[in-house]
């Protein structure tokens, strides 16, 4: 026989899988996570599991969107507390907090291994409602607030990339990565708001 779970019981284990997916998929790949571990987590069978999501890949897909969520809810909150500084140094501090928010969660790994299997196994049509890569999420942040972009969405998505996926590599660039890294995030936003390239004339 079935096992029927009260509302509040379906709150309380959707949160528990989602708890448990979020805390492990930093450190291991989704694919070596199990339903069994998962459901385990959550004191259900694997069977049960099912009345809750019909993949796993469902369940990281939806931990996906809350990561991205929580970036821009950061970026936001960022952009907010600096509303009384110039455009320029806004646009840094939210950049900054975003990137440092992306290091401490470790959020990179999961987007660069995970993410490419989660997005090829999931249907269009729940692509086209509901997927946003995190380059967008930061770039409507930085657009909302006022701050007026003066490069196209592409290149900003690209300088987004690249700033972000410089964390991947923090280990090899040595000590000065933070130097390094603000640096750049500084070029950058210069750029982002002149449409001039620093130094470039």
């Amino acid at each position: 026989m079935a096992i029927k779970f009260t509302e509040r019981e379906m709150i309380g284990i959707r949160r528990k899988l989602k708890d448990y997916a979020r805390r492990t998929v930093v450190h291991t790949s989704m694919q070596k996570i199990t339903i069994g571990d998962l459901a385990k987590a959550a004191g259900i069978s694997q069977s049960a599991f099912y009345k809750f999501y019909d993949s796993k890949e469902l369940l990281f897909f939806e931990i996906m969107e809350d990561m991205h969520s929580d970036l821009a809810e950061n970026m936001n909150k960022s952009l907010l507390e600096s509303s009384g500084l110039p455009p320029q140094e806004r646009l840094v501090q939210a950049m900054r907090s975003a990137i440092h928010y992306m290091d401490e969660i470790e959020l990179m790994r999961f987007f660069q291994e995970d993410v490419p299997v989660i997005l090829m196994k999931m249907p269009q049509e729940i692509l086209d409602k509901h997927y946003h890569s995190h380059d967008v999420h930061i770039r409507n942040a930085l657009k909302g607030s006022g701050i007026e972009i003066k490069v196209p969405d592409d290149v900003l998505s690209s300088l987004i990339h690249i700033l972000a996926y410089s964390l991947i590599h923090k280990e090899d660039c040595g000590r000065q990565y933070d130097l390094a890294l603000d640096v750049l995030i500084r070029s950058a936003g210069e750029y982002v708001l002149t449409g001039r390239v620093p130094g470039g004339g």
